[in-house]
């Protein structure tokens, strides 16, 4: 999914798309290059689709549940090899009181890879963690003098995936050699999908 606002989860039920496009135009998108006399490359069972060169991710989607426990089970779904590096979180956003800015603390963040994700797993979400978290952040900063109230709680817990630039080959410098539909960028290509997820924060904070 390209950058911008996040998709919003509207029900607990697994949330799948194709790129930024639905199923169907996704698949008429890619048809010339699949049905190209060579066809795209690819690299055994979670390897790379590469055409003259080039990386070809036309699917980068989050896949997620919402669990009546409070945890949600998330996935991803991609053409991208499984070998790819992932930085994937899960958070949820403050206003600090001094200035109304907004501002994150996870309740999961993990570097990884792709094939770390093909198979959903399961996250807690802990607001007692998160406010114990909140507190941390609150005493460190007090100590440096820059002391701050957390005006409000946000709704909403934020699940992030993101290629990084930094990437081993096939991928060029700034993933130069990486294209398709769910790919944006020109300098450095990036690839991300972000979901929100409706969950009222269910803790205490100072």
């Amino acid at each position: 999914m390209r950058a911008g606002r996040p998709r919003r989860l509207r029900s607990p039920c697994i949330v799948r798309r194709f790129g930024s496009l639905p199923l169907i135009a996704a698949m008429a998108a890619c048809a010339p290059s699949c049905a190209s006399p060579d066809g795209p490359r690819q690299d055994g069972r979670g390897g790379f689709r590469i055409v003259d060169g080039q990386i070809v991710t036309d699917v980068f989607d989050v896949t997620l549940r919402l669990n009546d426990d409070r945890t949600l089970t998330v996935g991803l779904d991609t053409d991208l090899g499984d070998s790819t590096k992932l930085i994937v979180s899960v958070s949820r956003s403050y206003i600090d009181a001094n200035d109304d800015s907004q501002h994150s603390i996870d309740y999961f963040s993990e570097a990884g890879t792709v094939a770390d994700w093909r198979d959903p797993r399961t996250i807690a979400i802990s607001d007692v963690d998160w406010g114990r978290r909140l507190e941390e952040q609150q005493t460190t900063m007090a100590g440096l003098g820059l002391g701050f109230t957390a005006e409000r709680i946000l709704d909403d817990i934020d699940v992030s995936f993101v290629v990084p630039n930094q990437q081993d080959p096939p991928f060029e410098t700034d993933n130069l050699n990486l294209t398709g539909l769910a790919v944006y960028g020109d300098s450095i290509r990036n690839v991300r999908d972000d979901v929100a997820v409706p969950l009222p924060f269910d803790g205490e904070v100072r």
